[in-house]
């Protein structure tokens, strides 16, 4: 979570984007199948606010890994305890003791930030049965939480040994070392790849890159407008054709487009798309939209135990978004 002096409203935006484009594909709307890749975007993200907010923190003399790990888990753990109760009494009512004790364990997974790895040993995350998990998409906070967890360790040790441009190497060297690594292991197990916090360390690298590449290239107005507009394009394009492209494909283009449009700044077209009152709301609320969202699609799923309609769709976005309004205002906050 950035703070008041990192704050950017634009990606603040991007968040938005990213958690609507996640909410409408577990929602199946058709034309957002490649929507699971805002979760891609918030790698992303995270990766360059905490990579740069260290990084400041370090070259001030001021970093402490205590402080550093209580802001993450006040940030993060309140709301996530919150779900996961209000979650597991909806469970209590409606789910038959199989489907609630798995549940329960998925639970316990998500709260110790876990649940990307029980979800490795469970079935894949696209498969049937994912209707059953209303826990499942933590597995995304799992991965966040252990990059929390090394990632300090790991750029205090750089830093310690040669300052902020050993920091910027490092973060290099992870990002193409982890990216090979999935690779390598994609043809052997994809369910790896898609799960484990090493094979995703290079989006959040790619975050951290930004940080560096931000203080070394500097470009004119327009040339920032111009990366803006394809980024944006990009991204959509992610959204919107790339659910069917090879595994991996999808993550390193709607990567490379996000760390663009960070890279580019806020300006004149990332205002207008990214820098309103919408996308702020959405994108305040990003986190906790996200957390109760998978949840809500599950249980009405489970009720009605047949296909959605159009205009029920429509009803649980907006159930989403003022449950996540409420979880941020009442919680989060």
């Amino acid at each position: 979570m950035a703070t008041r002096l990192d704050f950017r409203s634009d990606i603040n935006g991007l968040r938005a984007v990213a958690v609507v484009a996640v909410v409408l594909f577990h929602l199946g709307i058709d034309r957002f199948a490649g929507g699971f890749l805002g979760v891609d975007v918030f790698f992303v993200i995270s990766g360059y606010l905490i990579t740069g907010s260290i990084v400041r923190e370090m070259e001030a003399g001021r970093f402490a890994f205590g402080r550093f790990w209580w802001k993450r888990f006040r940030r993060l753990f309140p709301a996530l305890a919150v779900t996961v109760l209000a979650t597991m009494l909806a469970g209590a009512w409606l789910f038959p003791p199989g489907h609630f004790e798995l549940l329960g364990k998925s639970a316990a997974a998500a709260l110790v930030w876990v649940s990307n790895v029980f979800f490795y040993f469970e079935a894949g995350y696209f498969s049937a049965d994912a209707v059953t998990k209303p826990l499942l998409h933590t597995w995304s906070l799992g991965v966040e939480e252990q990059f929390y967890l090394v990632w300090p360790l790991v750029l205090w040790a750089a830093f310690r040994w040669r300052g902020s441009g050993a920091v910027a190497w490092t973060v290099a060297v992870l990002f193409a070392a982890s990216l090979a690594a999935a690779l390598w292991m994609l043809p052997a197990d994809k369910d790896a790849v898609f799960y484990w916090m090493p094979f995703r360390i290079f989006e959040l690298a790619i975050g951290g890159l930004v940080v560096f590449s931000e203080r070394r290239f500097k470009a004119s107005a327009m040339a920032r407008e111009a990366v803006t507009v394809a980024g944006l394009a990009a991204l959509g394009g992610c959204f919107l054709f790339l659910a069917g492209a090879p595994w991996l494909a999808g993550e390193i283009v709607a990567s490379l487009a996000t760390a663009a449009i960070i890279h580019a700044g806020a300006g004149r077209i990332s205002g207008a798309v990214l820098d309103n009152r919408l996308a702020s709301l959405l994108g305040r609320t990003s986190y906790s939209l996200y957390l109760v969202h998978w949840p809500v699609v599950v249980f009405y799923r489970y009720a009605v135990f047949r296909e959605i309609t159009v205009a029920e769709k429509a009803g649980l976005f907006v159930a989403m978004a003022a449950l996540g309004w409420a979880l941020h205002e009442a919680v989060e906050r």
